[in-house]
């Protein structure tokens, strides 16, 4: 049995893309579509057609936001670039209500529209990847909240690690202060851990009578910490000297947002 051509003016539903149109039939396996949620016009199989299998890169599939679009980027043939994108739309804009939500979207961050496309966000990535390296938002610019081109960086992970201020689970204290109620005489802790490439684990501790007391010593240690990184990785030639810059600007804030 001859499977039915599909006939102009036709309405087909497809898998994951929304409702298709047929504008034009040349022969069963040339037919000219359009996509009615987004107006995307391409050339299909009848049998793709049939089955639903035809797929609209331009529908916003990723988090509801995020489109691959038509280039020469795809998500199979550049995987690091497309991990990188859709792990940066997830934390920004899939309806969690654990940690990712009140670390992203629950503090306003989100994606600029350029990079809500994979092939222009996959292009900038091709130009700025380090291997080994981690996306990050706000070195350059202290307390961003959008991941664009202007402002967005590959940095070693210890490094981007180390500027997380834990605003979802510290409390009411400073940054990098917490409240040990084990401790009747000095109960506000500072812990800093890190560890830097090819040394050992470093650890700052200590106990104080106040949350100010407290916050001042967290200050001081992380700005070291975060200096010696900045000379270590500098050195080595592992960061530029825009990055570099910005580390030593770095302002560590009682309360940041």
């Amino acid at each position: 049995m001859t499977s039915k051509i599909p006939k102009v003016g036709e309405i087909y539903k497809t898998n994951s893309s929304g409702d298709l149109e047929i504008i034009y039939v040349k022969s069963d396996t040339e037919i000219t579509i359009r996509f009615v949620d987004t107006g995307t016009v391409k050339v299909a199989r009848g049998g793709n057609i049939r089955g639903g299998k035809v797929l609209d890169l331009d529908a916003k599939r990723i988090c509801g936001v995020g489109v691959v679009g038509y280039g020469i980027y795809t998500p199979k043939g550049y995987p690091n670039a497309y991990s990188v994108w859709s792990g940066m739309l997830r934390r920004c804009y899939t309806p969690d209500k654990g940690y990712i939500e009140r670390r992203y979207k629950g503090r306003g961050v989100y994606v600029c529209e350029e990079w809500l496309n994979f092939q222009n966000y996959a292009g900038w990535h091709e130009g700025n990847y380090v291997e080994e390296m981690q996306l990050d938002k706000d070195i350059i610019k202290l307390g961003n909240k959008l991941y664009c081109p202007e402002f967005c960086r590959f940095v070693p992970k210890d490094i981007n690690t180390l500027f997380s201020t834990s605003c979802n689970t510290r409390g009411d204290y400073p940054c990098g202060v917490y409240k040990d109620k084990r401790r009747k005489n000095k109960p506000f802790s500072v812990i800093i851990s890190c560890k830097n490439k090819g040394d050992k684990k470093r650890k700052f501790s200590g106990n104080y009578s106040t949350p100010e007391i407290a916050f001042s010593a967290y200050r001081e240690a992380k700005l070291e910490i975060i200096e010696e990184k900045a000379k270590l990785y500098f050195d080595e030639g592992t960061i530029t000297q825009e990055i570099y810059d910005a580390l030593l600007r770095y302002e560590v804030v009682p309360y940041p947002k």
